[in-house]
């Protein structure tokens, strides 16, 4: 180290370094591993939300037209409400036709445009907080709208300074979904 350079305090590694080993991603994951409680919870979660698909498989292997009409947009449903791990599941699937029939395909790709959006509150508090002021103040202006929204995070158009820009905001609790996800399905 140079001479006169900050020492820069190291943190405890993640709580997530023994499952995600020593990548370099393990070091953006803050979020505490969740508790046995919480990981229950959220696979009876899973289980309701993916329930209805399940049930009507049988009917949906016998019936084309049911299968295409009604069960892939409830999986496709069930996959976006499901939350993120899920939703790129979806993406990834709905470019796979030589994996998955193309009417699959079709209805999933909805996933990569027509992800869950969250509300205006949560965008305020989170860019005011990494801005330090009121939207108002420090954006010329801001649409409350989202032009976009993916399975992490949504887009919104603003202008700074003159500038148009596009303001990125993750969804709330995406992370913790991310991390109970993974911790499930490992």
């Amino acid at each position: 180290a140079r001479q006169g350079a900050l020492r820069v305090q190291r943190r405890p590694p993640p709580p997530l370094r023994s499952i995600l080993g020593h990548r370099a991603e393990a070091v953006l994951v803050d979020e505490p591993a969740p508790g046995r409680v919480q990981l229950i919870l959220r696979a009876v979660t899973l289980l309701l939300i993916f329930a209805p698909a399940v049930m009507l498989v049988p009917l949906a292997l016998v019936w084309g037209a049911f299968r295409r009409r009604v069960w892939y947009p409830l999986v496709t449903s069930a996959l976006a409400t499901a939350g993120t791990a899920f939703i790129k599941w979806g993406q990834w699937a709905s470019c796979r036709p030589d994996m998955f029939a193309e009417s699959l395909c079709a209805s999933l790709s909805r996933l990569h445009s027509q992800a869950p959006t969250h509300g205006f509150a949560h965008t305020r508090a989170e860019v005011e907080a990494a801005v330090g002021a009121p939207i108002s103040r420090y954006f010329d202006s801001f649409d409350e709208t989202p032009v976009a929204s993916g399975s992490i995070a949504q887009i919104h158009a603003a202008v700074l300074n003159g500038t148009a820009v596009a303001v990125k905001v993750r969804h709330p609790r995406v992370v913790r979904r991310i991390v109970h996800d993974f911790t499930l399905m490992r």
